[in-house]
Formats: structure tokens, C-alpha cells, sequence
């Protein structure tokens, strides 16, 4: 993987996304909590394990944090087929224009973003391996004490 496909990220502009439930969620700059921020696609290997882990550990905490993950190329009737296989507790976002992905980024999933409630991003990563979960729990704990 060649640096330049990575689109890193240091500032997320507010904006607001409508989960496949029809719920509104804004992130970014002003948003009302930080939000882990999980791109993926439902063929992926590496999402394959990344998003239920991931899920796995962040969920209990989606009262203080925003837990979205956008599928790349999915509409929403794969996605809640796919929630209900995988065990996914995200609010999804359905993608299937890439229009939301390409905000950030060109290839490459999974990705990861955390985003503070002032719009910077505190921590982000892309690919997958199970001992990022500590680095992710690390960021969210930081952001959550400040």
C-alpha cells in the first residue's frame, strides 16, 4: 500500500448522515459526542473481523460515543443483513455511491476514525489487526476523560 492512497484526515467538517433506522447522526465539528467512525464493506476479509470486534468492544459505550460504521457500496438491506449475521450494534450508514467514503479516503478498508466533538480527528487507522483494539480503546478512553 503506497502512502498516497491513504486520504489521512485531521479535521472532519460538521455534517449529518441518516442511519438505515432513519435516524439522524451528526459528526464532525459541534457534534453532540466523539464518534468511532468504522468504513468497511461486507466482503472484505479484514472487515469481516474488524467490525464485529470492534462492535464488540465499543457498544456499551454508545451512550457516550457515536458508533457508525458506513458501508462502502452497500445499501441498507445488505447492511441490516449483514448486522444481523455478523452481530453488528453500530448505526449504519448505507454508501452505495461511495459518496460518504470518498470523503475520506480512495481505497483501502477497514478504516478507522476517531473524531472529537470539535471536528479533529484523534485517531484514525486502515487494515486490520486485532491489537489496534487496544490502541482504538486508548484514543476513546483519552477522549473521553478530556
Amino acid at each position: 500500500m503506497e502512502l498516497e492512497d491513504i486520504k489521512e484526515k485531521n479535521y472532519i467538517e460538521s455534517f449529518e448522515v441518516k442511519t438505515i433506522k432513519g435516524e439522524t447522526i451528526k459528526f464532525g465539528d459541534g457534534s453532540n459526542k466523539p464518534t468511532l467512525l468504522v468504513l468497511f464493506t461486507t466482503w472484505c476479509s479484514s472487515c469481516m473481523e474488524a467490525a464485529p470486534a470492534i462492535s464488540n468492544k465499543f457498544s456499551h459505550l454508545k451512550g457516550q460515543i457515536n458508533l457508525v460504521g458506513i458501508g462502502r457500496e452497500h445499501n441498507a438491506e445488505e447492511l441490516k443483513k449483514w448486522a444481523d449475521v455478523a452481530g453488528l450494534h453500530y448505526d449504519l450508514i448505507e454508501d452505495p455511491e461511495r459518496e460518504l467514503f470518498n470523503r475520506f479516503a480512495e481505497f483501502h478498508v477497514p478504516r478507522i476514525y476517531l473524531i472529537a466533538t470539535d471536528g479533529y480527528v484523534t485517531y484514525q487507522d486502515v487494515n486490520w489487526h486485532p491489537f489496534m483494539l487496544e490502541d482504538m480503546e486508548e484514543a476513546v478512553n483519552d477522549i473521553l476523560t478530556k
